[in-house]
């Protein structure tokens, strides 16, 4: 083999290393079988899959996958870089682990029309730990056939420097009534910091959704031991809507938002009530969960994981296509991570003039809103239809980042989360 063809090869390989290692790990579903997944810090349902490094916390991850033979699942747990790329590091050198990682609760549902197994783990346990903060995915895979059902993010945070961070009305005319800015400070005296503009990446994320996190890259003051990012529009974002909810814990009863709950002998159907758009109305308060979802049962909400039945529910909006209507319009939220897919994109109905989705989901207390997606779906555009108000109660969770260049990995040394207020 000449020395310009082993080049070559190494060149090839270099590239494709190159490749592998770029490729962002989004958040996706491969089984349609896969229902039902939440991924959260085990203290809350409700809460995001972020941890501190080195306490007594722990992760939550369970989901149903619609069959009534059990398969071999496994998970695995992958670090990524900031950008949620694959982080090149060693297994031993960000997880410490035993053998295989199983889930610890498998279960048949009970009494149900649609049946499934309900899967759940908890870690870190005895068998798993993680040794350094940073950006995690978790893969779940059958272990027969090694195929993928699908990958969640994780985050571990560390607290070596101090957070500051507040929500206001921005000041700037055009978008004062309809977004929100949020102030940050970043405050370090122990943790050394030799060139902050370089070293330090700040990420703010509304309501868990990764479609709008944001990278503040310019901060507005820079001092000897501290930060602040103030710049409008760069730290303002859509207020959007509160969330348009139903829940049908009980299928007997229609509630709140629900015209009505149809059965026959193996199935439910539940008919929610039309949606308007909401551009230009005034903002309207609605108690919500921010987008999320939680699974419930009327008569038994402490075995909801294995009583709770499945149904269909039929979403619409009454409205009318125009023809500048280019972009398709999404059912989103919590409930699907925010994934566009082919379930929750809207049909429009030239008969009745309205858009139908139709969602098969499990009963419980769900939020959701309409958008119009960009053709590329890199944009969700809630506030075209809900409206987009500053009084509107958000969740906004802040990570810092810094790049260990010893290690060589993104560590997040700071987290913080604030509830804005109305």
């Amino acid at each position: 083999m000449t020395l310009a063809f082993r080049t070559l090869i190494f060149i090839v390989l270099f590239c494709f290393s190159s490749i592998v290692y770029s490729q962002e790990m989004q958040e996706t579903v491969y089984d349609t079988k896969v229902k039902t997944i939440q991924f959260y810090n085990s203290t809350n349902p409700l809460e995001s899959p972020i941890i501190t490094l080195q306490s007594a916390q722990t992760l939550t991850l369970e989901f149903d996958i619609l069959t009534q033979e059990i398969p071999d699942l496994h998970y695995r747990i992958i670090a990524c870089d900031k950008n949620w790329n694959k982080a090149q590091l060693l297994q031993q050198e960000y997880l410490q682990t035993i053998g295989l990682l199983e889930f610890e609760t498998i279960q048949h549902s009970i009494n149900t029309t649609t049946q499934y197994i309900h899967f759940a783990t908890e870690f870190p346990n005895s068998n798993i730990s993680f040794l350094i903060s940073g950006n995690y995915l978790v893969q779940v895979f059958d272990d027969y056939t090694e195929k993928i059902l699908f990958q969640r993010r994780c985050m571990v945070v560390e607290n070596l420097i101090t957070i500051e961070a507040n929500q206001r009305r921005p000041k700037l005319v055009e978008i004062m009534d309809s977004h929100q800015a949020i102030d940050i400070s970043l405050l370090w005296e122990q943790f050394p910091i030799s060139n902050p503009l370089q070293d330090i990446h700040v990420l703010v994320q509304q309501n868990n959704r990764w479609d709008n996190s944001r990278w503040l890259d310019k901060p507005s003051h820079v001092y000897m031991q501290s930060m602040k990012y103030t710049t409008e529009p760069h730290n303002c974002w859509h207020g959007n809507a509160e969330f348009t909810q139903f829940n049908f814990k009980n299928m007997v009863y229609a509630g709140e938002y629900i015209q009505r709950i149809d059965r026959t002998t193996n199935s439910y159907t539940v008919l929610l009530e039309p949606n308007q758009i909401q551009t230009y109305k005034p903002y309207i308060y609605r108690g919500d969960l921010n987008g999320n979802f939680l699974p419930s049962h009327d008569i038994s909400p402490n075995d909801a994981a294995t009583v709770a039945d499945y149904a269909t529910v039929l979403i619409s909006l009454a409205y009318r296509k125009q023809w500048y209507d280019t972009l398709d319009i999404y059912v989103v939220g919590g409930f699907n991570n925010w994934l566009l897919t082919t379930e929750n994109r809207m049909m429009y109905n030239d008969t009745l003039g309205q858009y139908t989705a139709s969602l098969f989901l499990k009963q419980g207390y769900y939020d959701y809103a309409l958008a119009f997606v960009s053709n590329d779906k890199k944009h969700i555009f809630t506030h075209e239809i809900e409206g987009s108000y500053y009084q509107t109660e958000n969740k906004y969770e802040i990570f810092v980042f810094h790049y260990d260049i010893s290690k060589g990995y993104d560590r997040i040394i700071a987290y913080q989360t604030i509830q804005t207020k109305k």
